[in-house]
């Protein structure tokens, strides 16, 4: 399967809020942490038993507590190689940034729980089955780790004993996670495709639902000659793996093959680039409308917010002087009539007024309303200067759009309606008109935007045109 059609599917179900991701070891890899082989090595080690590519980890760690009748070394490893501290990965970051509420993962470390953190999203952790019964206040994600974690390192599933004994002493993760996969769009990542969890995890499914599977998605690295000791090696190994990815058809997953674990990075950037293109900053000032009617004006901004609705973008605003009004009145209106959610679609941060360090303040305060987003669009920008008594460009609209080039947003100034918008849409058109930049398939459509013979109506359908080809 290609990337771009997955990163496209698992966008669609991030704007359904029906996304999920089942995290293997791999995922924790760049943080320094080892993966089953390397978790069981001591114990190999004390069966004089030398861990290779064919090896059963869940059948070695079964031998181990066959012949020591104790699980104590297993418990040490968890507890020692998997240091609760640990900083988040980029990939994990990314993932924490987006709007993700469920995580199922076979790991014991807690690099999901910090990158979550990090977020100030409000999470909660199931480790066992009971903690299931129990629903924390205001949770925005919940983390179900079905074998375990490093804080009960003597409850995690390791041996085949406990794998086969899962569906009784763990039916109500089965019960959750068979609900999750016919109710969400999983993006699996970190699991090789002879992971000794991924057969137990998949057995699961495809004995909990059969019919109508809803299709998931599986990031895998292609095997690789360097990896192998002989040609005939390779081969066997990449045919083994062929035919596995058909194989993972039957449980509704389609495989995206990737050349090196790097990949999974750039493929979470372009999910969350291609997520955030859909939520829209809108920046704009106005003490002067000059030579727009004042009613007129403000009639396009809520037809433009309506018709950003109408066609799936999602809104945030600053609320500050000039366009705040119209921006909320055309939102809401339009989702009001498509019966939409207000919080899904719809983000209002009103600036705080009357605070003595306000200066240092608004640039964080927009920073983070920007960060949501992906595209700005700019228009007018201009205040009265209470130090010279003049009507100047504003300040903070530059500041927004020089933080949204920062976040590497898409900026759309809107020339035509001068004052700030007019100065930043000629600095851009500098470059537009140079080449060799993302804008380059829309410069003609950028000429129209800074046309002062157009009218609003045809500005405004020459926005949203570009707004959903962006996003094609």
């Amino acid at each position: 399967m290609e990337k771009k059609v997955m990163i496209k599917k698992y966008c669609e179900a991030l704007d359904e809020g029906r996304a999920a991701i089942f995290a293997g070891a791999g995922l924790s890899a760049s943080a320094g942490f080892v993966n089953w082989a390397g978790l069981l090595k001591n114990v190999a080690d004390e069966l004089n038993f030398k861990i290779d590519k064919h090896t059963n980890l869940v059948d070695l760690a079964q031998y181990y507590v066959n012949e020591t009748k104790s699980t104590h070394e297993l418990s040490s490893a968890i507890l020692n190689k998997f240091p609760s501290s640990t900083a988040p990965t980029e990939n994990h970051k990314i993932l924490a940034s987006l709007p993700i509420d469920v995580y199922w993962t076979t790991n014991f470390d807690k690099l999901i729980e910090n990158a979550l953190k990090e977020a100030d999203k409000v999470y909660d952790v199931k480790t066992l089955p009971e903690s299931l019964t129990i629903s924390k206040k205001d949770c925005q994600v919940t983390v179900y780790k079905m074998h375990g974690d490093v804080d009960n390192p003597d409850k995690t599933i390791l041996t085949r004993d406990q794998f086969e004994r899962y569906p009784e002493t763990h039916k109500a993760f089965l019960t959750n996670f068979s609900y999750d996969l016919t109710n969400r769009t999983f993006l699996f990542l970190g699991l090789s495709f002879d992971d000794p969890n991924l057969k137990y995890v998949l057995k699961y499914a495809r004995s909990l639902y059969h019919e109508n599977q809803r299709v998931h998605y599986y990031v895998l690295k292609k095997e690789s000659r360097a990896d192998c000791v002989s040609d005939e090696e390779y081969k066997n190994r990449t045919r083994e793996q062929e035919l596995f990815v058909e194989d993972m058809k039957n449980y509704g997953i389609q495989t995206v093959l990737i050349d090196n674990y790097a990949e999974i990075t750039e493929i979470l950037t372009s999910i969350k680039q291609r997520y955030l293109r859909k939520t829209v900053f809108i920046s704009g000032a106005a003490h002067d409308y000059t030579p727009f009617d004042k009613n007129k004006f403000n009639q396009f901004v809520s037809d433009l917010s309506a018709d950003l609705i109408r066609n799936g973008f999602r809104i945030v605003n600053g609320y500050g002087l000039g366009l705040g009004n119209e921006v909320i009145a055309g939102a809401l209106q339009e989702l009001k009539k498509l019966h939409k959610p207000v919080e899904n679609n719809l983000i209002i941060r009103p600036f705080p007024q009357g605070i003595a360090d306000r200066a240092m303040l608004w640039p964080i305060y927009r920073k983070e309303m920007i960060s949501m987003t992906g595209v700005s669009l700019f228009f007018i920008g201009n205040k009265y200067d209470d130090a010279t008594k003049t009507q100047i460009n504003s300040p903070g609209v530059r500041n927004e759009y020089e933080i949204s080039k920062e976040h590497d947003n898409f900026l759309v100034p809107v020339g035509m309606t001068g004052s700030m918008a007019e100065e930043l849409y000629k600095e851009q058109m500098v470059d537009i008109r140079a080449g060799g930049t993302i804008y380059d398939d829309y410069k003609s459509v950028f000429e129209d935007l800074g046309d002062k013979t157009k009218s609003l109506d045809e500005i405004r359908s020459t926005i949203i045109s570009l707004l959903v080809k962006i996003n094609e």
